[in-house]
């Protein structure tokens, strides 16, 4: 992957990236997405849908959020998955050893905003599906 199709001037150039994502494999497509939210600018909120579209993007995001060496690796997967169970192309709600990787990291998240933004995406992935 070439940076400087997704990077210009320290900016993450949206419609570049987004133009050139279906094209990368998931574990670039995750790199991109969670580099944004990383560089303090707001995540590509926009990159979901297409990340969140791929069956095999979740146990991906799964083992992204058990070996996340930070909170906002964390966070980004957790983002995700929540996108996911939208779009009906992964629950991870119906994986008890799932959903006890995400509550442990999530629940170690430091920053209090942080973790009650994923504790909120954690908890709409244990709703049940009829809700």
């Amino acid at each position: 992957m070439r940076n400087e199709y997704i990077v210009r001037d320290g900016r993450v150039i949206l419609q570049e990236t987004a133009a050139i994502l279906p094209s990368l494999d998931i574990q670039q497509q995750f790199l991109i997405y969670h580099c944004s939210a990383r560089a303090s600018r707001p995540s590509l909120t926009d990159l979901r849908p297409t990340i969140a579209a791929q069956a095999n993007a979740g146990p991906f995001l799964v083992e992204a959020v058990r070996d996340a060496p930070d909170d906002v690796t964390v966070l980004s997967a957790v983002e995700l998955l929540a996108e996911m169970k939208r779009q009906g192309t992964f629950y991870a709600g119906n994986d008890p050893e799932t959903m006890a990787i995400l509550n442990l990291r999530v629940f170690a998240i430091r920053s209090e905003a942080q973790r009650m933004l994923a504790q909120s995406h954690v908890a709409y992935l244990q709703r049940d599906a009829t809700e």
